[in-house]
């Protein structure tokens, strides 16, 4: 199976995984949680520093 590197990191999403690791989960604590089923999702196509609280 061929692998793709990744293009874009360090300009979309830190470029090393610990750190990207470790802002996911600040995100992710900062999420509300929902006793509801979801609907649909949104998915900003842009960098993490702009949307990654969405």
């Amino acid at each position: 199976m061929k692998i793709r590197t990744c293009a874009v990191a360090g300009m979309f999403y830190p470029r090393e995984p610990s750190h990207l690791e470790q802002l996911l989960e600040k995100f992710f604590s900062l999420a509300r949680p929902e006793d509801q089923s979801a609907l649909g999702i949104v998915s900003p196509h842009a960098g993490y520093i702009y949307s990654g609280q969405v």
